[in-house]
């Protein structure tokens, strides 16, 4: 429910493996793309969820990676899957609960958190 809540008419969120889902952005930019996706990260902390299956005890949280499509490119829907996955794994690699958007200043979600 609580992603449903952050995506608009006209995007697109699914359950996409078994703790993983995708969320199309169709009219979205990279950078909002960004500010989105971590509200919606910091909304999950904040819900501060046990998870039980974590050692030691935590919270759920999420990881987020986002790419963008450039039908400039000639890129395939496989290819920009595959960007977004490996941008999943940096966002992991880096720590986790967390959102990369290669090419994208991070910085670029904490200002769009002030906007309305």
């Amino acid at each position: 429910m609580t992603i449903a809540r952050h995506v608009r008419t006209g995007d697109g969120a699914y359950r996409y493996g078994g703790e993983e889902f995708l969320i199309l952005l169709p009219d979205d930019t990279p950078e909002r793309a960004l500010i989105g996706m971590e509200r919606l990260r910091a909304t999950i902390e904040g819900l501060a969820i046990p998870h039980a299956g974590r050692r030691p005890p935590g919270i759920i949280t999420l990881s987020i990676g986002i790419a963008g499509w450039h039908p400039e490119r000639n890129e395939t829907p496989a290819q920009v899957l595959e960007a977004a996955d490996v941008a999943l794994y940096t966002a992991k690699q880096h720590g986790r609960n967390r959102v990369v958007a290669p090419g994208v200043d991070p910085r670029v979600a904490a200002a769009g958190e002030h906007t309305p």
